[in-house]
Order: C-alpha cells, then structure tokens, then sequence
C-alpha cells in the first residue's frame, strides 16, 4: 500500500456496529468518520488524564507499513508527551535499535540485520524515529522498548560473555560458562540456555557479590525469555493437527509469552510518562480470555495490563483493519457483513464467509477503537 493511502478514524463504530440492524444505523455510524490527515481528532480520544498507555494492534503481513505508527507516535508526542514505545520484538534488540535512533550508530543496526534478517518495514520504522529524534535533546528523544521473548540466543549469549569478562575471581565459573556458549548450536540452543541457567542459579549468591544486580536480573530475564522462544515455537506449529492437546500446549505456550511481555513492561514502566505500543493483534485485546484456530484460549498482554493494579482500565486499545472502501459507500446488509468480514479478519486472520450471520455482541470488549485503513 502507498503511504499516501488515506487513513480513516471511525470513533465509536464498535458500539454502532455491535447494534446495527438496519440501514438507518449503518447510515448513522457513517456519521462519526473523520479524515486521520486533515484533523487530529484521534488523539482527543486518549487524552492522558484518562490512559497511560495506548496499543496498536494489527496483524503481520508483507505489504503492511509503519505510515500509521509513525503519523499516530507524531501527534501523540504533541498531544500526551509521548517519548517512549513499545514493540514487539527480542528484548535483546533494545540497546542495537536505541544505539541506532538516539545516536546513529549504524553499525548496531547492520549487526542486528545480519543475525536477524529484519523486514523492510522494521527498518523504515527506525529510520523514520531516527531522524524524528535529530535535533532533539536527550530528554525529547524518542527511546524504543522492546519486549519480546527471544527467538535468536546468539545476541543474549554475546551479553553474557561481556558481562563476565568483568569477573576477575572464579576463572573456573568463566570457564565454565564461556564453555557452555560456545558449545551452542542450531541444535541444542536450548538445552545449553537451560544449562547456563541452572549454572548461574546455584552460583547466584557468589555472583551477585561480584556482578551488578541489575546486569544479573538482566541475564535472568533474556536467557528465560530464550527458553520461552523455544518452547512456544516448538508447541506452536502452523501446519500441524488441531485438536484439544496442541490448543492446550498452545495456550500455555501463549500464557507464557504475554506474561513475559507483562513483566517486561512493568519492570521499565514509569507512572509520569505516557506509552505508544505496536504489537499484533493477538496481543491487543481487552478479553480476559481470547480463542483462536491456535489457542483453546489465553490471556492477553493488553488485557493484563488494564486489569493490574498499575493500570485499572488506563489501556487503550486500538483495532487497525484493512478494508475496501466498497465496504462503506453502499447500504445493504450485505456491505456491512463485508465490514464485519474485514474486521473478523483482522482480529483473528480467519476469512469469514460473507453469507454468515454476524454477532457483533462482544466487539466492544475487543477494543477502545477501530482504525480503518484504505
């Protein structure tokens, strides 16, 4: 899609929608678009009296871009204060991408790119925080968070071998764990992660006497979320069998990743600052329980964090939808089960055959508001 592609903000369809029974309420949510680029009429909506954080949720695919992001992250910066934004990717990634964006260390992000392989739009997406943050002191910078379990141990090991280079007692306990690194590979990655981690855990009283606590937590924090990477990909396969076992493996893998993500969060959050995250759909949703084809069902990020006692329903939750304009020009029931469609799509990446029967009854708990993006 080009990024001159208009963006359209459809406040309180969710409710119109959830209600509509006849062409005269179809006409009436119609009443309530508003041009994303000729107003900032979005940003009124989360003012920061009533939300510390806003999420955006879509789902992945290969023509998707950052054009919306980069506009909302824009007016939210004037309007709430915005300075930091969360994503959904390795925790692991924070000091490259921040090298990168704060200070145009380059070579942080080619680094990250030759282990990774980052998408075309990851890299417009941080190049356009790069130059957003040119010119801007340190404190008017923008500053990413990535939050994610890791898929990639290789980054989280480096860490660690930097890390212990500072040690200079127990030339064994170096040894040992430079040993283990090294012996990793594309085969046993996880079983060398498990391995560091019980080495470290009956060793913790000796290194925490000689190595920052917060390096250590740290170190804790990325080789569990390594462990987790593993595992969720292992129980998660996409062309595998569906039945009640692998939807129960799935939703205790899925538990696993937004608590994860949850205490990631919690531990950087600062009551006086605003926050933008960008994640997937899956994870941006205001059901304590969701159910998919992949999951019997499982608790949200978004979810968790508007029901802690951090947040008490501060959450906004943006639905981003793709959609035809087709969808909203003509009037008949069928336009607005093809509406329905698209946000069914959306929600869940699951086609919806357009000749079903609609219930729109829990849409409203999904999400604050829908974006329509056409």
């Amino acid at each position: 899609m080009k990024r001159c592609l208009k963006l359209t903000f459809i406040f309180n369809l969710i409710i119109k929608l959830a209600f509509a029974q006849s062409i005269d309420e179809l006409n009436s949510f119609k009443k309530n678009i508003f041009s994303f680029e000729d107003s900032s009429n979005i940003v009124k909506y989360i003012p920061k009296s009533k939300f510390n954080i806003c999420f955006s949720g879509e789902y992945h695919v290969s023509w998707q871009n950052s054009f919306f992001e980069e506009k909302l992250i824009e007016r939210l910066y004037l309007s709430n204060n915005l300075r930091d934004v969360i994503l959904e990717f390795s925790l692991s990634f924070k000091p490259y991408i921040n090298a990168y964006v704060l200070r145009n260390k380059k070579d942080s992000l080619n680094l990250l790119d030759k282990e990774y392989k980052l998408t075309k739009r990851f890299i417009n997406f941080l190049d356009w925080v790069k130059d957003f943050n040119i010119g801007k002191s340190k404190t008017e910078k923008i500053t990413l968070h990535p939050i994610d379990a890791e898929p990639n141990p290789k980054l989280t090991f480096n860490y660690i071998k930097e890390v212990i280079k500072t040690i200079n007692d127990s030339i064994k306990l170096k040894s040992q764990i430079s040993n283990l690194i090294e012996s990793s590979d594309s085969k046993n990655g996880l079983q060398v992660t498990k391995n560091l981690i019980k080495t470290i855990n009956l060793n913790y009283n000796f290194l925490i006497s000689i190595i920052e606590k917060n390096s250590l937590e740290k170190i804790n924090t990325l080789l569990r979320g390594v462990v987790l990477s593993f595992e969720y990909q292992i129980e998660k396969k996409l062309f595998r069998v569906v039945d009640e076992n692998t939807l129960f493996l799935d939703s205790i893998a899925s538990e696993k990743r937004e608590e994860f993500m949850f205490e990631n969060f919690i531990s950087l959050y600062d009551s006086s600052k605003f926050y933008f995250g960008q994640f997937g759909k899956a994870h941006c949703d205001l059901n304590e329980n969701v159910k998919d084809d992949y999951n019997s069902n499982f608790k949200p990020l978004t979810s968790r964090l508007n029901t802690s006692d951090y947040f008490k329903n501060k959450v906004c939750v943006l639905d981003i939808c793709y959609a035809f304009p087709s969808c909203l020009n003509q009037e008949n029931h069928r336009n607005l089960k093809k509406v329905y469609k698209e946000l069914n799509r959306g929600v869940y990446g699951l086609p919806l055959n357009i000749d079903e029967e609609i219930d729109l009854s829990n849409y409203p708990k999904l999400v604050n508001y829908i974006i329509f993006l056409k």
